[in-house]
């Protein structure tokens, strides 16, 4: 049946001007800053998975979707909108129920499916399964949220030849692309538009882009500086820029939800923690499993199982020592662990040492440490940059080798050819003295040379950043 709980999660079946009571809409609209998130065009009898950590926005990103089908024409009858966070929907039966109704009452040519935080719901992959069976998904678009990609995957690898095949995207934190195009004046986003790039392009491309950008440099440097102290997520950036309340408010809900999921997951939220501490006092360097097991105190298999599950969550990206035979990086002994977004370092670091956000960033931001946090920005937005769902995950294309006292990245283009980055967020730069890919980038603080005969491309980090693609399944 629908309830009187389901009724009320769906405000445009009473007024199309929703906005005005849909709480989420509403905080939205409140907020300083809109990030930019694409509304591919969904195919009737598909399933799509949008992945993404808890507050990166893909409740608002539904919402959004509903208003733009409702702008468009669509019957707002004919969209169902469930929050398995919202309301107790305690088995995939009960979940199957209510759709079943829901489309006995409102059927239409085409109906639009809704569901956030699915993998709430035990055994929900049954649920669709067994609705796309008996033909009650073919005339419907059907979207499904989780904050655990892992559990998103598994569930679309039980539904073979049931619509799911391409339909995962990514809502991942604004990077910093997005974040300059939601703040600079339409002059300078029309240069990111114009000059955007793809690692996939050839190094001369990438550098004559860049240089053409070089004008702009003082403008996106000063976004850059913001956005080193809050990354993107939307409710850090609005606290940041509003001022109105403290950004440490923001920072402890995005943490507690982050260890709430750990421990509806059967994991233990402490240790979880703790590995946090360890990968924010680690940062750029190399730490094998034994140690972080050793250094908090739990069995070796504890460690890789809870450093997994905050790699499965978004949390946390890892690479792996590059292998130049398979050319794939090997997530065994030593590895290196980045946030996923800074965010999620300035969280663990508030709320484990007890200082003020300010105290954080003012330590943070110094000469001898804005590099370290340069480079886990780099690092997490390659990693985005070269995702592609089931095709192309991170071990696939992205790992560290060693060279000499130096550890650098190894970017693997769709092609096969490589990438050498090195991150040396400087006012001084020298050139590698030895090169295991044909083409190196080095990300400076605001140097820019190219040398077309060495094939050494030295941008600062702000431009690159700014206009490096987001990854073509990312929303």
């Amino acid at each position: 049946m629908l309830s009187k709980s389901i009724i009320e999660q769906n405000p445009w079946w009473r007024t199309i001007s929703f906005g005005k009571i849909d709480y989420d809409i509403e905080k939205y609209q409140k907020m300083m800053v809109h990030f930019s998130r694409k509304i591919p065009v969904l195919a009737k009898g598909k399933i799509y998975f949008i992945k993404g950590p808890r507050r990166s926005g893909k409740t608002i990103w539904l919402k959004l979707y509903i208003k733009h089908l409702i702008e468009n024409g669509e019957d707002p009858l004919s969209i169902l909108y469930l929050s398995c966070d919202r309301i107790p929907i305690v088995s995939y039966v009960q979940l199957m129920n209510i759709i079943r109704e829901y489309l006995n009452i409102y059927k239409r040519e085409t109906n639009f499916i809704l569901i956030d935080e699915i993998t709430r719901v035990n055994k929900w992959s049954y649920a669709l399964k067994g609705l796309k069976d008996s033909g009650a998904l073919e005339n419907c678009v059907t979207v499904v949220t989780g904050s655990i990609p892992l559990l998103l995957t598994k569930g679309a690898e039980l539904m073979p030849g049931r619509g799911v095949e391409g339909g995962e995207y990514y809502l991942t934190p604004a990077s910093f692309r997005k974040y300059v195009k939601a703040l600079a004046d339409e002059k300078t986003r029309r240069v990111l538009e114009e000059k955007s790039f793809s690692l996939n392009e050839s190094i001369e491309n990438i550098a004559e882009k860049i240089s053409g950008t070089l004008p702009y440099i003082a403008e996106i440097d000063e976004f850059f500086y913001k956005y080193l102290q809050t990354g993107g997520f939307p409710e850090v950036v609005d606290a940041f820029l509003r001022k109105e309340k403290p950004v440490e408010e923001a920072l402890e809900i995005l943490l507690n939800y982050i260890l709430g999921d750990i421990a509806k997951e059967n994991r233990d939220p402490d240790i979880a923690k703790a590995v946090l501490i360890e990968v924010s006092k680690t940062l750029s360097s190399i730490i094998t499993y034994a140690t972080l097991a050793r250094r908090i105190g739990v069995s070796l298999d504890t460690i890789k199982d809870h450093v997994k599950i905050l790699k499965e969550m978004l949390v946390i990206a890892l690479l792996g020592k590059f292998d130049f035979t398979t050319k794939t990086s090997i997530l065994r002994g030593g590895i290196k662990a980045y946030f996923t977004d800074i965010g999620f370092y300035y969280a663990i670091k508030t709320f484990s040492e007890g200082k003020s956000y300010n105290q954080v960033i003012n330590e943070t931001l110094t000469v001898e440490k804005t590099s370290l946090i340069v480079e886990n920005i780099v690092v997490s937005h390659i990693v985005q940059h070269g995702r592609i769902p089931k095709l192309r995950e991170p071990d696939t294309f992205i790992g560290y080798i060693k060279n000499k006292k130096e550890t650098d990245i190894l970017y693997k283009r769709q092609d096969g050819t490589l990438v050498e980055i090195e991150v040396k967020y400087r006012y001084e730069i020298k050139l590698p003295p030895v090169k295991r890919a044909k083409e190196t980038v080095i990300i400076s603080k605001d140097s820019f040379s190219y040398d077309k005969n060495k094939r050494v491309l030295i941008a600062p980090a702000s431009i690159f950043l700014a206009l490096l693609e987001d990854c073509e399944k990312s929303l």
